[in-house]
């Protein structure tokens, strides 16, 4: 003010947190429920932002727990130097209770999806572990794939030399 004391101004800002987001740094994530056949088929869906709400392509074949990134829709970076990103996790929402029509064509998909060896049909490792003892130590199959480096420590002064 003009022509009054010179002191300092306080300012106290007092936020509160949006129940639709958790925050890291600048970027925004958000969970996103879609249907199954959303996912497997492939849907555009709006999403909220900070100021209102924006579309979003969810490619086919879409899995659950994959992040889908948006960049540009997160918090304003510090410097005034861009938006951080809105992360997006599928959460796959699958119906309680099903109608007779749903639960035909469910009964279709899951027969067409048993002549599928990925989907159908037994676990090739079935009665044995995938991850075998012997591959793994000092003379396993998995030591042989990386090259061994020469190991330094210290130095020789407390009794640490070149191994």
């Amino acid at each position: 003010m003009p022509g009054g004391r010179a002191g300092n101004a306080y300012v106290s800002i007092r936020t509160r947190a949006d129940a639709r987001f958790t925050r890291a740094d600048t970027d925004l994530r958000h969970d996103l429920h879609i249907q199954a056949p959303d996912a497997a088929l492939g849907v555009t869906t709006a999403v909220p932002v900070p100021g209102g709400q924006a579309r979003v392509q969810v490619p086919p074949g879409t899995q659950p727990g994959s992040v889908l990134r948006v960049a540009g829709q997160g918090l304003p970076r510090y410097g005034g130097h861009g938006r951080g990103s809105l992360n997006l996790t599928v959460i796959l929402e699958v119906p309680r209770q099903l109608s007779a029509r749903q639960r035909e064509l469910y009964e279709q998909l899951r027969a067409e999806d048993a002549g599928d060896s990925k989907h159908g049909g037994p676990i090739p490792w079935a009665g044995r572990s995938p991850i075998r003892p012997e591959d793994h130590g000092r003379r396993g199959r998995m030591a042989r794939r990386w090259p061994r480096r020469a190991r330094f420590r210290l130095g020789p002064a407390a009794g640490h030399r070149r191994r």
